[in-house]
């Protein structure tokens, strides 16, 4: 499974859906005055969760109940199994897990016109260099957008910097002492990473003695990240918490219902590490990031989700203190800048 799809299907508006030969979607893209199609494989599951829906309600798997609801595709997201996509609607959202996806229409051409023509009317509050890249479609090169968001941290300059990333995915590495090599020369490419191997966490969940020897893996890699501040690293290990929360902590630093406990060791958990690359990686839009993640990992916590959402309620706040000021772009201008970023072809 890939986002890339539904990045194509963003503000589209879901008119129909039905089974043939998979799961069809048809779309309508107001923006380009056409409608796309999307067939899903191997679907397992694809249900909609209203927003007014409490999680004693049944969540609705009628594609009839869905393409009658003008549900319209806000973004996509993994779930915090890694197994799933969740779409974000205009209403709820719905929870699909299927083997690939086709989209039968090509629409990357039409999107990098709407937004081309979009800009021409662009009149936010944004850096200059954020500015010259909606305007003309080029700009500084991504090292210098890099350095001004280091100055000003901001949320405009951090979505530039993410726009025009090239950053390396992770090749197959047969150690810990190969990963930090090759994180060290690539460290957003490494934080990524190891929010996918927390995400794979669940792939091997039911073996408590392997889940345990992953996530100390975990722990040592995020540990060894070492890199200048960079607005890419703080949202890919806040990621990393979309996943199970057995291994965040040492067992002495959460309130437990049965009682204290007492560590094996003192050695810093894997929130620790965290929270200190957290703040290297911090810009006005962390305070806003964190309380996402909070708000999504809460309604199903244990002890452990519990305090992990605390420690993110009081770090959203200091940080909030630490850069009180931000530029931040609206949903439209961040998507007209990864199209207005993006090389033809």
């Amino acid at each position: 499974m890939s986002l890339a799809d539904w990045r194509l299907l963003r503000g589209g508006r879901i008119v129909a859906a039905r089974r043939d030969d998979g799961l069809l979607l048809e779309v309508d893209l107001p923006p380009l005055a056409r409608r796309a199609t999307l067939r899903l494989r191997s679907v397992e599951r694809f249900e909609w969760r209203p927003s007014a829906h409490t999680w004693e309600d049944d969540d609705i798997g009628d594609l009839d109940a869905i393409a009658g609801a003008a549900l319209t595709i806000e973004g996509a997201r993994w779930s915090r199994s890694g197994r799933q996509v969740v779409l974000e609607l205009s209403d709820g959202t719905i929870l699909a897990e299927y083997e690939r996806a086709e989209l039968e229409s090509e629409l990357s051409d039409g999107w990098r016109a709407h937004w081309a023509r979009w800009c021409m009317t662009f009149d936010e509050d944004v850096h200059p260099h954020v500015r010259q890249w909606l305007a003309t479609g080029s700009g500084p090169e991504r090292d210098a957008v890099l350095e001004a968001w280091r100055a000003e941290r901001t949320s405009d300059l951090a979505a530039l910097v993410t726009a025009l990333d090239d950053s390396t995915a992770a090749p197959e590495l047969d150690s810990l002492e190969a990963f930090d090599r090759w994180g060290a020369a690539h460290p957003v490419g490494a934080a990524r990473e190891l929010a996918r191997a927390a995400h794979r966490t669940f792939e091997v969940w039911s073996d408590a003695e392997v889940a345990a020897a992953w996530w100390e893996r975990i722990t040592q890699a995020i540990a060894g990240l070492d890199a200048d501040a960079d607005p890419r690293i703080g949202p890919a290990l806040l990621a990393s918490l979309y996943s199970p929360s057995d291994w965040w902590f040492r067992v002495d630093q959460v309130a437990h219902i049965a009682g204290p406990f007492e560590a094996k060791s003192d050695e810093p958990s894997f929130a620790d590490h965290l929270f200190r690359q957290l703040e290297v990686h911090a810009d006005a839009g962390t305070p806003r990031r964190s309380l996402a993640v909070r708000k999504a990992i809460l309604p199903e916590c244990d002890c452990n989700g519990a305090e992990m959402g605390e420690r993110l309620q009081c770090f959203a706040e200091r940080i909030r203190g630490r850069y009180p000021e931000d530029r931040e772009l609206s949903r439209e201008g961040r998507e007209a800048l990864y199209w207005r970023t993006r090389i033809p072809g």
